[in-house]
């Protein structure tokens, strides 16, 4: 029964990332899922249909996993699915070893996901024409909050977009969908954007609505200071900015708010309501 999962033990040395996730895998490996739904059929009786299920799910992740190509975020996103969904199924059926393995699995495909992720939302990556370049050098991209910059084939891109602060929610929510963060209309009027450890809540009056945020909450990642995140949302330079104290934005003051028991997650604005 073990033979079943064995792919999934090398991943620790032969992870799909580390082998370019898209690669073949050897012919064992069809053996191996071949066998995983066999066995889930053939199975004596005595054996649970939870344990049935992990065994199921380990070959569909198996497959699934086989078949990533390395380059395609929805292909890389449909592998880390299904290791998600097979490592649920083990849990639960209480097969501690095959969790454990397709939890090392699961973590090598979400690290590599968000790469991908993060090289998608880099401007300097995307392909343009040299009509587009010069035209972007000349103007700036509306597409960045002013205040920033990159290079793009060798040539200076000034950003001249809203900041994080100013956004309206349909601006909000194609920046962020831009930059590969999952984002979510929480009803009636707030837009929630994460990647990895990094959030931003933005409440608005209403839905859709083409005004700023009247708040902002914002959980910097681990190795981001508040300070950081509040001046990469806003424009303010960092030695500006005190909790209790005002922020000098566009629209006016917002207050900033810093909630140490969340591990220093930030409030600006009109948060009490």
């Amino acid at each position: 029964m073990t033979d079943t999962i064995h792919w999934m033990r090398g991943l620790s040395r032969q992870s799909p990332v580390r082998r370019g996730l898209g690669a073949r895998r050897p012919d064992m490996l069809g053996e191996m899922v071949r066998s995983a739904v066999w066995l889930a059929v053939l199975l004596p009786s005595c054996v649970g249909p939870k344990s049935k299920e992990c065994i199921r799910q380990v070959g569909v992740a198996s497959e699934a996993s086989r078949n990533v190509d390395s380059k395609s975020i929805d292909s890389v996103r449909q592998g880390l699915d299904a290791v998600e969904t097979a490592h649920r199924a083990c849990v639960e059926a209480g097969r501690d070893d095959e969790a454990a393995q397709l939890d090392k699995g699961r973590k090598d495909l979400r690290a590599h996901l968000e790469r991908l992720e993060k090289k998608a939302a880099d401007p300097s990556q995307r392909p343009i024409s040299e009509a587009e370049l010069a035209e972007l050098v000349k103007k700036g991209d509306s597409g960045c909050p002013q205040g920033q910059g990159y290079k793009h084939s060798g040539k200076e891109v000034r950003c001249t977009g809203p900041q994080i602060v100013d956004m309206s929610y349909p601006v909000a929510r194609s920046y962020f969908e831009r930059r590969g963060y999952k984002v979510t209309d929480v009803p009636p009027s707030s837009l929630r954007a994460e990647h990895g450890a990094e959030l931003f809540v933005l409440e608005y009056e209403g839905a859709q609505d083409d005004r700023p945020p009247r708040c902002l909450r914002i959980q910097p990642p681990p190795e981001q200071s508040w300070q950081e995140a509040v001046a990469r949302a806003s424009g303010v330079r960092p030695d500006k900015i005190t909790a209790g104290g005002k922020l000098s934005v566009k629209r006016g003051s917002l207050g900033v708010s810093v909630e140490a028991d969340a591990g220093s997650a930030v409030r600006l604005g009109d948060c009490a309501r």
